[in-house]
C-alpha cells in the first residue's frame, strides 16, 4: 500500500521461483507494509483499522500456510477469529513485537543484507 506517482514495477507471468508463487513471501510483504503504514501518525481510525485487521490476516496466513500441524489451535488464529468477529485489534506495542517475529522469517527474500527486524525492512 503506498501513494506513488510513478511506475514501480513491471508483472510479468508467473513461473516456477515466481515471487507470485510464493504465498509466504506475499503474507511477509503484505504484513510488514501494513506495518510500516501503521506507523503515520496521521492515518484516520477507520484506515488504522482496516490495516490492523490486513496484517491480523496477514499473520494468520503465514501460520496456516506455514505447514504446522493444527494451524486452527495458535494464538495467531485465535487472534485472528477474534478480529474477524468482535474486531479485536492488537495493540501498537503487540504489532512491533509481531513485526520482529515476522521480520525474521526464514526463506523469504528481504531488500539489503543483514536485515533481521522489522526497522531495517
Amino acid at each position: 500500500l503506498a501513494y506513488v506517482d510513478a511506475i514501480t514495477y513491471w508483472l510479468k507471468p508467473a513461473s516456477r521461483g515466481s515471487l507470485s508463487l510464493d504465498f509466504m513471501q506475499q503474507h511477509h510483504d503484505r504484513f510488514l507494509s501494513v506495518f510500516h503504514l501503521l506507523r503515520r501518525d496521521d492515518l484516520p481510525p477507520l484506515a488504522r483499522k482496516a490495516l490492523k485487521r490486513q496484517a491480523v490476516s496477514a499473520l494468520w496466513k503465514m501460520r496456516r500456510d506455514g505447514g504446522g500441524l493444527a494451524p486452527h489451535a495458535t494464538v495467531d488464529f485465535a487472534r485472528y477469529a477474534l478480529n474477524r468477529a468482535f474486531s479485536f485489534e492488537p495493540s501498537d506495542a503487540a504489532m512491533t513485537q509481531l513485526a520482529g517475529r515476522v521480520a525474521r522469517l526464514p526463506d523469504v527474500r528481504r531488500i539489503g543484507e543483514g536485515v533481521d527486524s522489522a526497522r531495517d525492512c
